[in-house]
């Protein structure tokens, strides 16, 4: 399959006029985009940590802590300030202005690092920020939310952004490094005020984190006859397996409100999914991406002979880049592979459900592995995506959307620190649970896996006009039931 040559000095960085500096979307960036414009706010991301403190603090006092660490923060990650247009051929344009002055950037924190006190419960929260039109009138994109708790020493943070500029890890990474200034922060005004006065706005250009594009490691081909198999590799999974897709039934749709429902297992639950997984020589992921897949067929057993379960596999892709963006907190941007994990239905063995859960699990295991043997699988994405979007645009509109999407978040304590120190070097706060999730309008639920603390946690993301609540529930609880039966 021959393709166009890919043109990447679109995703550097250039600056159009004084103080605006722009770039073209890249892969995953660019239908995040696509996503958020056709879709009312499809996708957008939100990361919920509750916090606790060794000490009581009032909120108004945390809340001028909380902006100065965001103002902070906008100086090593100019990219939580950024916009997001389109050009007259309507390509993503990710676009950032440079602050004037603190008294510049003082406005926008006060503008997008807000104060919640409607409730202490942050996915009330993130149901009620969702509703949002971002990028906003003024241009905002990237908010932060502080959420006091039930007592002085207890407080929720939520980020809630366009998905563009950051994958899920990298929200992670942002909220680490957010927290570690805030810590220092903390009942020392002192300290705040002097690391605010020593920033030099307009220096922050220098920066602007790189598209992934620019940082490849030397082993991830932009070219060559390894990049042309695996973006013929990608493409013809898409046209072979999404005309065929198998999902959830239709109940209705509709823009309704973007929730959220969760299952947290007990640690000892845990510890037995996790050995049951090991022994049957399968990953957690693997395994409830399966029980996502037979919660599809359970739900919706009307099945046509070529049907396949299929989505398009995220995987996140930081060890493809150089050094220092590989390292644990290099890069806070989007820097995800993709490509579709496909799996028959004519591949599900067994009457009982573990079986029928471990015969998709073995598909899956060997999409992943060829999935990771794809020698371009990030360096393909740009031109993957461009190639995708064209088409979508081009054709009629797309059915809706009935799943499943299923992301496997793994280890929360691999981006996400759990203690943070004050500026004397004392545990001030401490991450007590955390949560990923997407605005979702499609009618198909979002389905995730994560660890923290040794304890799995499943949730789904959904839009609660398109099915009643309590079927989503439910195929929360068959997931959660295919799961139990390895443990």
């Amino acid at each position: 399959m021959a393709f166009p040559s890919p043109d990447f000095t679109r995703y550097l960085w250039n600056q159009s006029e004084p103080g605006v500096f722009v770039r073209t979307a890249a892969g995953g960036e660019a239908f995040q985009d696509f996503c958020n414009r056709a879709i009312y706010g499809e996708q957008n991301l939100s990361l919920g940590v509750y916090l606790k403190f060794s000490k009581a603090v009032e909120p108004a006092a945390l809340l001028r802590a909380f902006r100065s660490a965001w103002i902070s923060l906008r100086f090593v990650i100019p990219t939580i300030a950024l916009d997001t247009k389109q050009d007259a051929a309507d390509n993503t344009l990710l676009v950032y202005r440079t602050a004037k002055d603190l008294a510049d950037v003082t406005q926008w924190a006060e503008r997008t690092a807000e104060l919640v006190e409607t409730s202490t419960n942050l996915d009330d929260v993130r149901a009620d920020v969702c509703k949002r039109t971002i990028p906003d009138a003024a241009g905002d994109q990237t908010f932060v939310y502080l959420v006091p708790g039930a007592s002085a020493v207890e407080y929720g943070v939520l980020l809630h952004t366009h998905h563009t500029p950051f994958d899920g890890a990298a929200t992670k990474i942002i909220m680490t490094r957010f927290l570690n200034i805030l810590a220092t922060y903390v009942d020392n005004d002192a300290l705040a005020q002097q690391h605010l006065s020593s920033l030099s706005w307009g220096k922050e250009v220098d920066n602007l984190l790189p598209a992934y594009t620019k940082v490849v490691a030397p082993t991830e081909p932009l070219d060559g006859p390894a990049y042309t198999q695996t973006l013929g590799a990608i493409m013809g999974g898409f046209g072979q397996h999404l005309p065929r897709q198998h999902g959830y039934r239709k109940r209705g749709e509709g823009l309704g409100t973007s929730r959220r429902v969760q299952h947290r297992f007990s640690k000892e639950d845990s510890e037995r999914i996790v050995s049951g997984c090991r022994a049957l020589g399968f990953t957690v992921n693997q395994i409830v991406h399966a029980a996502t897949y037979l919660s599809a067929l359970h739900d919706n057993p009307d099945v046509k002979d070529d049907a396949s379960f299929f989505l398009f596999g995220l995987v996140d892709c930081r060890n493809r880049l150089a050094p220092p963006y590989n390292e644990p907190l290099g890069y806070p941007g989007y820097c995800l592979g993709i490509s579709g994990i496909a799996v028959p239905l004519s591949k599900v063995k067994g009457d009982d459900v573990r079986t029928q859960l471990l015969s998709i699990a073995e598909v899956i295991k060997a999409e992943y592995a060829a999935q990771k043997a794809l020698p371009a699988l990030l360096g393909a994405a740009a031109q993957e995506v461009e190639l995708f979007l064209a088409s979508v645009k081009a054709g009629p509109p797309p059915p809706p959307w009935m799943g499943p999407w299923y992301a496997g978040d793994g280890i929360g304590e691999r981006y996400l620190q759990p203690v943070y120190k004050d500026a004397e070097g004392n545990d001030l706060i401490t991450i007590t649970e955390f949560f990923t999730a997407l605005k979702q309008v499609q009618p198909g639920p979002y389905l995730r896996a994560l660890s923290w603390g040794g304890q799995i946690t499943i949730s789904l993301d959904f839009n609660d006009a398109a099915m009643p609540v309590a079927d989503y529930e439910g195929i929360l609880q068959d997931i959660v039931n295919s799961v139990l039966t390895i443990a």
